[in-house]
Order: C-alpha cells, then structure tokens, then sequence
C-alpha cells in the first residue's frame, strides 16, 4: 500500500502559472542604494596599491641612482650606475635574450 494517493484534484498546476506575473527587474548600479559603492572600492582598495605597487616602483628608481650594499646606507652616485650599464656587454645580451 502506497503512503501518498494521487488524486485528479491533487495535480500540479500547469508550470505558466507557477511563473512570475511580472519580471523582476534588474539591479540598476546607479540607484540610490549603490551611488557609493564604487568611491568605496577605490577608498578601499587605494592603500594596497600604493604600498604594493608605487612604491616598491618608486624605491627601486630611487636606489638606481645609489651605490650602496645590503648593510650601509645608500651612497648617491647619480647617473653612475646608467652609464655602467650602458657599457656593459652582458646587459646587453640578457635584454635581447629577454626580448625574443
């Protein structure tokens, strides 16, 4: 004997009018309620990518232009350490290998 009977009156109803009436609408990025989601992302995210990216970049183009080794301050040399390597024939190489 079967726990559950199915009868004519018990049927699902036709999958149209299980549907929606009206279609929801789509999340609209510029309503009220996300105007300042994007000055947040950018608040949020701008520290990271001064610390990660500028300046690491802009402490590796300052130490260019210093002679200096792991345990002494910097000693600036100016344009020195450019011109050494504008002579140097293994940079030269290595930049071609690294560009092919």
């Amino acid at each position: 004997m079967a726990l559950w009977k199915s009868t004519a009156r018990e049927t699902r109803p036709p999958l149209q009018a299980m549907r929606r009436k009206t279609p929801r609408r789509p999340i609209n990025a510029s309503s009220p309620a996300h105007r300042g989601d994007a000055r947040l992302a950018w608040a949020l995210i701008a520290p990271s990518f001064v610390g990660f990216a500028v300046y690491p970049a802009l402490r590796g183009l300052c130490l260019s232009f210093a002679g200096y080794a792991v345990l002494t301050r910097p000693r600036w040399v100016g344009f020195g350490n450019h011109v050494k390597l504008a002579g140097d024939q293994f940079f030269w190489c290595s930049l071609g290998a690294g560009i092919n």
